[in-house]
């Protein structure tokens, strides 16, 4: 069988202002930690459109960790904020997770 030099074609990827959604939601909930109906709401509809590209869950998270680890409220936190980042972090994988599976 004869091999051809045919580039792989890029996995799928959110739409772009669907990451704009999700880093402003990201950024709401860095600064004040709370869990809103919007917060919910905008991650069912990033699990949609991610399950109607064919975006594995994997591959979704490592997007959404990418997102918040570019986030300046992330990035600029002091040594005395980031055990609450990460347990931020950890919250939003969990809801992901969740939602990715149950809608």
């Amino acid at each position: 069988m004869m091999m051809t030099d045919q580039p792989e074609s890029p996995p799928p990827a959110l739409d772009a202002g669907t990451v704009e959604a999700v880093r402003d939601a990201f950024a709401l909930y860095a600064r004040t930690g709370d869990h809103t109906t919007d917060l919910r709401e905008m991650l069912l509809r990033v699990a949609a459109e991610a399950r109607g590209k064919g975006i594995f869950a994997e591959r979704l998270l490592v997007t959404l960790k990418e997102i918040w680890a570019g986030l300046p409220e992330v990035r600029q936190a002091d040594r005395s904020q980031i055990g609450a980042q990460r347990a931020l972090l950890q919250q939003l994988v969990t809801r992901c997770i969740e939602v990715y599976y149950t809608a």
